[in-house]
C-alpha cells in the first residue's frame, strides 16, 4: 500500500507540472520560447512572436506574429472526446517575407480566415480567402494525414495581380473564374470548371520583358474536367484574335493516358509576325487525333497546308518524339510563297513524304518532288527583269537523308532550259557548313536568249562544286569550244580560265560572221563587289577568213590578208562596273591591227573605239562609235589606197568621179567592217 500510494503521490505531482507547465503564466514563460523556436525552424523566419497565448484544459486563444504578419486563432477543443472547434484568420500585408518557406519571389498580400470542427483525426475546414483582388471560398477534410474533399470556389481572381504576386510580368489580363472538387490528395475524383470570359495580351509588357513584339488579341477560355476513380473526360476551348484551339476527350491518371481529338485555326497567319519573326499570309488549320499513355503515345493528323492534303504520324515514347511521318500531297507552291510572304514566282504541285526517326540526332528520310511547275512570267520580269519564254515549265525530285547533324540531298531539276543534278549536297547543322557538287545541262543554247539576250546554238554541260562555310567557295568546269572553261569564286573573287578554245566554234555558236580562225587562251580576275577586274585573252595562229571586207582590200591593195598567219594576238581589257577599257595588239608578219582605244559600255552596250589596220605599204583607220551590234562606222582608207582609187577610176571614168569613189570606198568597206566586226566585237565583250 506505501508503494501504491507513492506511485499516485508521484501522478498526481506530475499532473500538477503538467498543469502548471501547460495552463499558468509561469509554465508559458517556458513553453512559449520553445514554441517560437519550433517556428522559426519551420518557417525559416527571423522574427517569430507570440503576442497573446490564453491556454486552458478546454479553450485556446492565440495570436501569433510572423515578421509583424498576423495569424490568429480561437479554438475549444476537448482531450477527452478529442474534438475542435475553432476559428482562424490570417491577414498578411507583405507576402515577400514568406519567401524563404516557398522559395520563390513573393509580393502582394494575403487574407483567409475560417473555421476548423470535428474531432482531432477527421477535421472540417471552411474559408475564406481574398488573394489577386478575388474571392476565393474553399473546403475541405483532414483524415489523419490525408487530405479530402477539397472543394473550392473563386470568384474574378485578377490574373495580372496574381503574375504580379508570383513576382511575373503581367503578360496577360482578365478575370478568372473557377470551381472544382478533389477527392483527395491521391486525385481520385475531380470535378473543375474554369473561364476567362476578357482576357487581354499586354503587349507593352511581352515587348519589354521578352523582346517579342505581339499583336493586340483577345481571347476567351473554357475548359471543363471531369474525373472518377482516376479516369473521366476534359474539355479546352481557347477562342482568340489569333487562333482558335480545341481539344476533348479522355484521360487516365494511372497511366497518365489519353484519348482525344484537336483542332487549331488560324485564320490570319499575318498577326503571328511579331511572334515569329516574319511575315506570314493566309490562313492554317489542322486537326487530329491524341491517344496513348506516357510511355508510348500516338498523334494523327490532317492539314491543309498551302491548299494541300496533308496528313501526319507523331510517336512519343516518354513523351519524347520517337518518330514523325508526314505526308504533303498537292501542296500548290504558289500559295506556299504566298503564304511565306513571298512573290508567286511559279506554280507548281509540291509533293513531300518524310519520316523522321529521330529529332536528338538527326534520323530519317524526306521525299520532295515537283510536278507541273510553271515560271511566272509576269512576277520574273517584275522581279528580275527576265523575259521568260511561253510555257517556262519545270520539275524536280529532292532525296534528303537525316543522319546526326547532317542533312545529305541528292537533287535532279529539270526545266524547260536546263537541267542540274546534285549526287550530294550536305548541310551540317552543327556548324551550318554547306557543302555540293553539280552538274548543269543545257541541252540548247538557243533557249538561254530570254536569259543572255544573245542568239546561240548548240549544247553545254558544267561541272563544279560549292561550299559555303562563313564564305562562299565555287567552281566551276566545261569542255567545250574543243578547249576547257575553269573558273572559281571565291566569295566575292571571281577566277576565270579558258585553254585551246577555238574561235570559230564560239563564233558560229552565236551566230556571228566566221571572220577570223584562231586558237585562244584566257584569263579574268574579277571582284564582284567592287566591280572591277583585268581579262586577258590571248590568241594564237590565227588568220582571218574570206569575206566581203577582205574581198575588197585585196582588189584594192592586190595583196591577200586572209594568208596572213597572227601567231599572237593580245586582247586586254580592264573592267569598272559597267565600262570596258581594252586594248588590242595583233601581229603578223606583212600587218599589224593595233587599238589602244577600245571602250564598251555594257550597261547601255555601245562602242568607241579606235582601230589602225597597217598592211605592208596601207594604212586603214577605223573609228567605231554606237551600238555594239551595229555601230557606227567611219573608215579613213590612207593615201596609199587613195590613189590607187584614183588611178583605177581615172581610166574608167575620168578625173571628175574622183570624189564620189571616195565616198563610196569609204561606205562600202565601212559597211562590211560593220556587218563582220560589229558581231564579233559583241561576242568577245
Amino acid at each position: 500500500m506505501k508503494i501504491i500510494g507513492t506511485v499516485f503521490a508521484f501522478l498526481a505531482a506530475l499532473l500538477i507540472g503538467v498543469y502548471i507547465f501547460l495552463f499558468t503564466s509561469a509554465g508559458h514563460g517556458i513553453i512559449l520560447p520553445m514554441i517560437e523556436q519550433k517556428i522559426k525552424e519551420a518557417t525559416q523566419l527571423e522574427n517569430v512572436k507570440i503576442t497573446q497565448f490564453d491556454l486552458s484544459p478546454s479553450h485556446l486563444d492565440m495570436m501569433l506574429l510572423l515578421e509583424q504578419q498576423t495569424v490568429f486563432t480561437n479554438a475549444d477543443f476537448s482531450l477527452f472526446s478529442q474534438t475542435l472547434d475553432a476559428q482562424y484568420s490570417v491577414d498578411i500585408d507583405d507576402l515577400k517575407v514568406f519567401e524563404k518557406l516557398v522559395k520563390t519571389a513573393l509580393s502582394g498580400t494575403f487574407m483567409t480566415k475560417g473555421a476548423v470542427q470535428g474531432k482531432f483525426d477527421n477535421l472540417d475546414i471552411k474559408g475564406v480567402a481574398k488573394l489577386a483582388s478575388g474571392d476565393i471560398a474553399y473546403d475541405l477534410n483532414i483524415n489523419g494525414s490525408n487530405i479530402n474533399d477539397i472543394g473550392f470556389t473563386v470568384v474574378d481572381l485578377h490574373i495580372a495581380k496574381l503574375l504580379t504576386m508570383l513576382n511575373q510580368p503581367q503578360y496577360i489580363q482578365g478575370k478568372l473564374q473557377a470551381k472544382g472538387k478533389i477527392s483527395s490528395q491521391n486525385l481520385e475524383n475531380i470535378t473543375f470548371h474554369a473561364n476567362v470570359d476578357s482576357g487581354k495580351v499586354n503587349t507593352q509588357v511581352v515587348k519589354k520583358s521578352l523582346e517579342i513584339v505581339v499583336p493586340k488579341s483577345d481571347f476567351k477560355l473554357d475548359t471543363k474536367i471531369d474525373i472518377e476513380k482516376k479516369t473521366g473526360t476534359y474539355v479546352v476551348d481557347v477562342d482568340s484574335s489569333l487562333a482558335k484551339i480545341k481539344s476533348a476527350g479522355k484521360i487516365n491518371l494511372l497511366k497518365m493516358g489519353i484519348d482525344s481529338v484537336y483542332s487549331v485555326d488560324v485564320q490570319s497567319l499575318a498577326l503571328l509576325e511579331p511572334i515569329i519573326g516574319m511575315k506570314l499570309n493566309g490562313a492554317f488549320a489542322t486537326n487530329g487525333t491524341i491517344n496513348g499513355d506516357r510511355k508510348m503515345m500516338h498523334i494523327e493528323g490532317k492539314s491543309n497546308l498551302a491548299s494541300s492534303t496533308t496528313s501526319y504520324h507523331v510517336e512519343l515514347e516518354k513523351l519524347a518524339p520517337k518518330l514523325i511521318k508526314a505526308k504533303i500531297s498537292n501542296a500548290k507552291l504558289d500559295s506556299l510563297l504566298h503564304m511565306l510572304n513571298q512573290p508567286k514566282y511559279a506554280k507548281a504541285n509540291v509533293d513531300i513524304d518524310a519520316t523522321i526517326n529521330s529529332l536528338d540526332k538527326l534520323d530519317g528520310k524526306i521525299v520532295t518532288t515537283l510536278k507541273k511547275g510553271v515560271l511566272n512570267r509576269t512576277i520574273m520580269k517584275k522581279e528580275f527583269e527576265l523575259a521568260l519564254p511561253k510555257n517556262s515549265t519545270f520539275s524536280g525530285v529532292i532525296h534528303t537523308n537525316l543522319n546526326d547533324t547532317m542533312i545529305v540531298s541528292n537533287t535532279n531539276i529539270k526545266s524547260f532550259a536546263a537541267n542540274i543534278k546534285t549526287k550530294k549536297t550536305a548541310f551540317d547543322i552543327s556548324s551550318a557548313k554547306l557543302t555540293t557538287d553539280y552538274l548543269l545541262n543545257v541541252p540548247s543554247l538557243s533557249k538561254l536568249y530570254f536569259l543572255t539576250q544573245q542568239k546561240m546554238k548548240g549544247k553545254i554541260d558544267v561541272t563544279g562544286d560549292v561550299t559555303f562555310d562563313k564564305t562562299l567557295l565555287a567552281t566551276f568546269h566545261s569542255n567545250k569550244f574543243g578547249g576547257t572553261i575553269d573558273g572559281k569564286l571565291d566569295n566575292d573573287k571571281l577566277k576565270v580560265e579558258t585553254k585551246n578554245l577555238r574561235s570559230l566554234e564560239m563564233l558560229d555558236m552565236m551566230y556571228y560572221p566566221k571572220i577570223f580562225k584562231s586558237t585562244l587562251k584566257a584569263q579574268l580576275d574579277y571582284n564582284l563587289t567592287s566591280k572591277k577586274g583585268l581579262s586577258k585573252v590571248i590568241m594564237e595562229n590565227g588568220k582571218f577568213l574570206t569575206n566581203e571586207a577582205m574581198s575588197m582590200l585585196k582588189n584594192l591593195t592586190t595583196y591577200d590578208l586572209t594568208l596572213e598567219v597572227y601567231k599572237t594576238a593580245n586582247l586586254t581589257t580592264k573592267i569598272d562596273d559597267t565600262m570596258l577599257y581594252s586594248t588590242l595588239d595583233m601581229k603578223s608578219k606583212n600587218s599589224q591591227i593595233v587599238s589602244k582605244k577600245l571602250n564598251m559600255n555594257t550597261a547601255k552596250s555601245t562602242i568607241d573605239a579606235d582601230i589602225d589596220v597597217k598592211y605592208r605599204k596601207y594604212d586603214l583607220g577605223i573609228k567605231l562609235a554606237g551600238p555594239i551590234a551595229n555601230p557606227k562606222v567611219k573608215v579613213d582608207v590612207g593615201d596609199v589606197l587613195k590613189n590607187k582609187a584614183k588611178e583605177a577610176l581615172n581610166k574608167k571614168l575620168g578625173k571628175d568621179a574622183e570624189a564620189e569613189l571616195k565616198q563610196k570606198l569609204n561606205e562600202k568597206i565601212g559597211e562590211d567592217v560593220r556587218k563582220n566586226l560589229g558581231g564579233l566585237l559583241k561576242g568577245l565583250f
